[in-house]
């Protein structure tokens, strides 16, 4: 009966459910499920037909979205698969195009390249030309000139298959930009290819207006901040107007690890407060919200136009325009049932979008809302406030003023538990982090986050009137409030477990007394996590060896520490002063807190290094400094040994210094050399250091070349692992290293086209090499 009444008060809600079964039952390609389902619900409407008549129309309300979407996405894969070059990309091949398209997003523009995504005309391959309705993304690498939204272009360069993660946990492209857009490719155009801008324009004018729009109002959020704040004014214009181009990563991490990243998408929350102001505005005139409903809903989907028609933002503004369009036929709208029109009608619009991460959190965050946040606020506040018995006249005006900020405290916080428990599972699955501290978070960010907004909204409204005076003076103002509320954020990013990686280690029987490194590399930069058996039943430990650089760490490092569920360091060892190796060293230290900072006695010149030392001390790290010689015993019967540098000869330049370090375990070896060239190879095979290892690995040294023959065969590695990147050619693997290891039957592991590659010694000497990706397969070296 409960199921009933829920049916009737929500018919939409399970019209999005069949509909939503429909479409996963069609991308799966289960036609015998689809039909199945679409006999159950005939079977059940005509059952109802005959006993509840009342149910009937819902039910076959349900069976025609099951249909319709089911039929839309079929249609939708239909139209991605007849692109002319489907079967080419799904075979990995790339082709060199020539064509026409028009740029169909905002343009994200470098100093000498530009990415943003092209929407493909017609195409010409080998003389034959084939008209064509395709997105891809689209990366330029020269000087660009003038490009916008709706920009004609012609074009040659490469068409490239998609990748898929590049290590465990990884940004998937393949299926992201499939999903998003409907994309199988990827276009790249290089020095010497054509990217010409054509007469005229293509695309929507609404939006090609909202655009510039956009861009003259981030210009007017930025009037009157001084420099050293423009990073908090643009914070304000990714909060305000979707603008997240410039927005400082290093500062959006902040949020990010607080758990409450959801502030820069423009979603629900901002459409929500910008819809309450306006309600509360049409108040404050005195119009009736009933006659207030059909000037708000264009606001608020003008706002996602504004945003560039983010999909977060329109998922928002369509699900606003529906509830509030509730008002109008009844006193209060059901938010389930709003919300399943919503779905229904997205959904109609582009299937795709539903295996997304961002359509599957949005709903899913909302329905825990409706369904949760009243009975939680009820809950949370009943003990503090009056009895309701108690006659309004007999309670004096401070208390009511009480109870009214404690139910709206409440209310708050009933939101935030339910929003977190809605996207719990959800960002377990897609991101394996959850932030617990959000909860708490939430609660007093969410309120400065609606200050900001409202006093973005003033900006923007005098700026309109040309009051500029009192455009700076809020200017300033919110950059005030800004920074009071990235403070926050850097406070509860900071606390004890404020994040919580959930992926899961997946250790076979007796694995746990393995030693494991996994290297990771990316553009010659290189970063690479140790675990060390402990003694007895203790839990490993865990080093980090290098960082890389702030985008390799965010890129590859981090996805690969949370696929593994890592919440903790131990050490973290940094090898020497080059940007690439410890450039993410103080996010390293203030998410994980490392107990040992571990470097070489020889003075590390970086720039970098002072923040690090500093970071260091803040956290309490103890400091280890080694010299040639060191000897080091980690856990369980694994010895680190330093080979270089020594103080007396510490070396010219930051990769001079680099530390040189051997580490055994079981009998088995492996040399990490970092960016050592020449020089530090020389005076090893000088100095007799102990060198024969089973596993070599190394990087490039900045200056001067490295792998010599009498060095390589020293060492005698059974494999070879190298970080790599074609451009700047310094950080190229050597020909000469490649030959001479061809030559021996050494296998090389490019860390660039591998991913990561996972060295692994058992107890008993065994090694294994498994390599994430790339074309040299996983080796076992008994």
């Amino acid at each position: 009966m409960w199921l009933t009444r829920a049916t009737r008060r929500g018919p939409l809600v399970l019209a999005a459910c069949s509909g939503i079964a429909g479409i996963v039952l069609m991308d799966q390609g289960r036609t015998a499920g689809l039909v199945i389902g679409a006999i159950l619900q005939a079977a059940w409407i005509i059952w109802l037909r005959i006993r509840r008549r009342e149910m009937f129309v819902i039910a076959a309300g349900a069976l025609a979205a099951y249909l319709l979407l089911a039929w839309r996405h079929a249609e939708r894969l239909d139209d991605i698969h007849a692109f002319p070059l489907a079967r080419t990309l799904a075979e990995g091949k790339t082709t060199r195009i020539e064509g026409e398209g028009w740029i169909a997003d905002s343009v994200d523009q470098g100093a000498r390249s530009l990415s943003t995504t092209l929407q493909l005309e017609r195409i010409r391959i080998g003389g034959r030309e084939f008209p064509c309705d395709h997105r891809v993304p689209l990366w330029v690498q020269k000087l660009p000139g003038d490009f916008a939204y709706g920009s004609p272009v012609k074009f040659s360069g490469r068409l490239l298959p998609l990748e898929g993660p590049e290590v465990p946990g990884g940004f998937d492209a393949r299926s992201f930009y499939f999903r998003q857009s409907g994309s199988l490719g990827k276009l790249e155009t290089g020095e010497g290819d054509l990217f010409v801008r054509l007469e005229g324009e293509r695309g929507t004018r609404l939006v090609r207006f909202a655009l510039h729009l956009r861009h003259r109002l981030e210009g007017a959020l930025l009037l009157g901040v001084p420099r050293e704040q423009e990073p908090y004014a643009r914070l304000i214009a990714a909060m305000a107007l979707g603008a997240r181009e410039h927005s400082p990563e290093e500062l959006e991490e902040y949020f990010r690890i607080s758990g409450t990243m959801h502030l820069f998408a423009v979603s629900g929350l901002n459409v929500a407060i910008l819809a309450g102001m306006l309600t509360w505005l049409a108040a404050a005139v005195g119009l009736p919200r009933a006659r207030a409903i059909p000037f708000i809903i264009p606001l608020v989907l003008f706002y996602a136009v504004l945003t560039g028609l983010s999909p977060s933002a329109v998922r928002a503004a369509l699900m606003a325009a529906a509830f509030l369009a509730g008002y109008s036929l009844r006193e209060k709208p059901r938010l389930l049932n709003s919300l399943g029109f919503a779905a229904i009608l997205l959904l109609a619009w582009d299937t795709q979008p539903l295996f997304l991460p961002g359509f599957q959190l949005s709903f899913a965050v909302l329905v825990f809302i409706a369904l949760f946040a009243p009975v939680l606020s009820d809950r949370l506040a009943k003990p503090f406030l009056v009895d309701p018995f108690v006659p309004q006249s007999l309670i004096r005006p401070a208390r009511r003023l009480t109870d009214r900020l404690t139910a709206a405290v409440a209310a708050l916080l009933a939101v935030s538990i339910a929003s977190w428990l809605g996207s719990l599972g959800l960002l377990a699955w897609h991101f394996q982090s959850v932030s617990p501290v959000g909860i708490l978070a939430n609660v007093f960010m969410v309120p400065i986050a609606g200050l900001v907004m409202g006093l973005a909204a003033a900006s923007l409204v005098t700026y309109g009137l040309h009051l500029t005076w009192i455009t700076l003076v809020t200017n300033r103002l919110n950059v005030l409030v800004s920074i009071t509320m990235t403070s926050m954020a850097q406070f509860f990013s900071g606390l004890p477990g404020a994040m919580v990686h959930t992926g899961m280690e997946r250790h076979h029987p007796g694995e746990e007394k393995i030693l494991r490194l996994d290297l990771v590399g990316e553009r010659g930069e290189g970063a690479s996590l140790l675990e060390i058996p402990s003694r007895g039943t203790a839990a490993p430990l865990h080093w980090m060896i290098d960082t890389g650089g702030e985008r390799t760490y965010q890129g590859r490092v981090l996805p690969l520490m949370r696929s593994r569920g890592l919440n903790r360091l131990d050490a973290l060892v940094l090898t020497h002063g080059d940007e690439g190796h410890l450039g993410a060293a103080e996010a390293v230290i203030h998410q994980f807190r490392p107990g040992l900072l571990f470097e070489s006695s020889v003075e590390n010149r970086s720039p970098a290094h002072r923040g690090i030392t500093d970071a260091a001390q803040r956290f309490g790290m103890e400091s280890l400094k080694v010299d040639r010689g060191h000897r080091v015993v980690l856990g369980d019967g694994a010895v680190l040994t330093v080979l270089h540098p020594s103080s007396l000869r510490p070396g010219r330049l930051a990769d001079d210094r680099a530390l040189v370090f051997r580490i055994e375990y079981a009998g088995r070896s492996l040399l990490l050399t970092s960016d050592s060239g020449f020089e530090t190879e020389r005076h090893l095979l000088e100095t007799g250091a102990k060198l024969k290892s089973d596993v070599w690995i190394r990087g490039q040294h900045a200056d001067s070349p490295s792998g010599l023959a009498s060095f390589v065969d020293a060492i005698a590695p059974a494999a070879v692992i190298s970080t790599h990147s074609e451009f700047p050619e310094a950080e190229r693997i050597p020909q000469t290293l490649r030959d001479h290891l061809s030559t021996r039957g050494i296998p090389l592991y490019d860390l660039e086209s591998a991913g990561t590659v996972a060295v692994e010694i058992s107890p008993e000497g065994e090694v294994r090499i498994v390599p994430y990706a790339g074309p040299e397969p996983a080796r076992e070296l008994p």
